[in-house]
Formats: C-alpha cells, structure tokens, sequence
C-alpha cells in the first residue's frame, strides 16, 4: 500500500459490491423483469456475469440481445421498476465498510460515491443502507458515459473541490480501477465483491485488500504509525 496517498482529502466508493452487497437484490429485480418480458430467470452466477456496467448493459447480457433490441427497452424499464418498488430486502454492507466510513468521519475526510447504477435506484438503496453518509455522487444518467471512462470520477472530484493525487477511488470491478488510473487517482481493488477477480487483478490497481477496514491503517496520524509499528521499521529518529 505504500504507493496509496495517506490522509487521502476524498475516498470516493463504488456501490455494488464494494460498500453494499446487492447481487441478490438487482438478481431478484432482473428475474422479475425476465418474466415480465416472457424470459426464464437466472441463477446468482450468471447474474453476477451481468453485473457492472449498468441497468441497460445488465439487462442486454441476460437476455443476449443486440442493446438496441426492444425487447431490453421492456426488460430495463420493467426493472427499474421493480428494483424501485423493492430495492434493499437482501443487502447488506459489505465487510469492513460501516467501519471504514466511521473512521472516515472521525478523520474528518469526505467519502463520495461513483456508481454505474441509475441514480433514481441508488439514492433508494443509499438512503435505506447508509444514510447521511456521502458528500457527492454520480451515477448513471449523470453523464453521457459510465466508468471505465474517467469522466464519472473526474465530476466527483470537481463537486467536492478534490486533486486526482488527493483522492483515493475504491472500487470491485475492473471497471472502477480503470476509470481511477484515467482520472489520476490512487485505485484501490477490493477482492470478494461482485466484479471478476481476475479482470482486477489484470487492471492493475494501486493495492488490492479483501476488506475495507484493511485501510483504516492508512488514515492514522504518520506518528501514530511510526510509534505502532515494529522497532524494525521505525528507522533511527
């Protein structure tokens, strides 16, 4: 982690997957969609396949489908629809968040989010998980491009008055460390979300953890580091 800036002045955070866990949740409101459009549901596996470039990509991957089919057109407003009317019976932090969002708070720096889910539904999903929690969010429809293009977390930045070297972007997919490494900022991979390992792994994040209080290390005081750390790696003072 030692290339991670300390006392980062914004942690911007995916959502699904890396501060909630939500595949059961969007499975469920993507099967009630496969339905209504005359499709068989699918189990969690697929479903996770599907997961990570938003509502419309989601919904094209589970009925393999061209995007611009009207038949997705149906399956994603039917979605959304039941997403809304249903969003969070199954969600729940994922390890470490609640506790890295309070030491956030106790540090006094701002967490942010940048999501590919439709705003409409995360704010939903963020009001009933985590409320009052986050000074900024993009989400999809707010710009005309999803991450992995930079452009979601650059408008981060910009609405909370950030530098890209200042800023740390958490996130599960390949797509969240690829959007991080373009906008300049220090990309954090947090193995054990909804996103493939293995395409993280290959787009070279900053650090990788398996949970999200492994950084709380990170925003201690460097005293309170230097005096908790062994002799060995205390160096002559």
């Amino acid at each position: 982690m030692n290339r991670l800036p300390r006392q980062p002045a914004l942690v911007v955070f995916d959502l699904d997957g890396t501060l909630l866990d939500t595949l059961e949740d969007i499975r469920i409101s993507l099967n009630h969609a496969l339905v209504e459009v005359g499709r068989q549901p699918i189990d969690v596996a697929t479903a996770r396949r599907c997961v990570g470039d938003g509502a419309r990509m989601l919904v094209t991957r589970a009925l393999a489908l061209p995007s611009n089919d009207p038949l997705v057109d149906a399956a994603v407003a039917a979605y959304g629809r039941a997403y809304a009317a249903n969003p969070t019976p199954a969600t729940k932090p994922m390890p470490g968040a609640l506790a890295l969002l309070d030491a956030l708070a106790t540090a006094g720096i701002p967490a942010a989010i940048c999501t590919n889910k439709p705003r409409a539904i995360a704010e939903v999903v963020l009001e009933a998980m985590m409320p009052g929690r986050f000074c900024a969010m993009v989400a999809a429809g707010d710009l005309p491009r999803l991450k992995p293009d930079p452009a979601p977390v650059l408008r981060v930045l910009e609405l909370v008055g950030c530098v890209p070297g200042r800023a740390w972007m958490i996130g599960d997919g390949s797509q969240d460390v690829l959007a991080a490494h373009a906008a300049g900022v220090a990309a954090i991979g947090l193995l054990g979300g909804i996103g493939d390992q293995a395409a993280l792994r290959a787009a070279a994040p900053t650090c990788l953890v398996e949970r999200l209080d492994e950084l709380i290390v990170l925003l201690r005081p460097t005293e309170s580091l230097l005096r908790d750390a062994p002799p060995s790696a205390r160096g002559s003072r």
